[in-house]
């Protein structure tokens, strides 16, 4: 266990340093000129802090007032209902965005987008939003339905 914790920090440092020194010593050495790759260094260096900071951000986000949390949350359900009907449309067939529904057809883009919605969402959206029911509520407010059709 002893041998592990001694070489963490220098896995940690290799890890952290890794994508800047890397590079470097894999440039060919094929004239006297030096070709420094500072766009490829800036991509890791980049990507590294980017690895580090989200997470940070993420975690931050528990930390914000209640009103703040379910401002949050409102997003990310407009976000993916949005997506669930697009995801419904396109898995239907006689479907098309921008056009209008008829009942059966508009039920079945209910039906995927219900689906996709418990399937791809986080597990306290259905909790959040009434189950099954209230999403698929929710849904059908979304759809653009003829005049003369009514979805239950």
């Amino acid at each position: 266990m002893s041998a592990l914790r001694k070489l963490l920090p220098a896995a940690i440092l290799l890890l952290v340093l890794g994508p800047f020194v890397m590079p470097a010593f894999a440039q060919a050495a094929s004239s006297t000129s030096v070709v420094i790759p500072w766009g490829d260094w800036a991509a890791a260096a980049l990507m590294t802090v980017s690895a580090v900071v989200l997470p940070v951000i993420t975690w931050g986000l528990r930390l914000l007032p209640e009103q703040l949390q379910s401002l949050v949350r409102t997003a990310q359900v407009e976000q993916l209902l949005a997506k669930a009907v697009s995801y419904g449309i396109n898995a239907t067939a006689g479907a098309a965005q921008g056009r209008s529904l008829t009942v059966d057809i508009g039920s079945e883009v209910a039906r995927h987008a219900v689906g996709y919605t418990i399937e791809q969402g986080p597990r306290w959206v259905e909790a959040w939003l009434g189950g099954q029911e209230g999403i698929r509520k929710r849904i059908i407010a979304r759809l653009d339905v003829m005049p003369t059709a009514a979805l239950q």
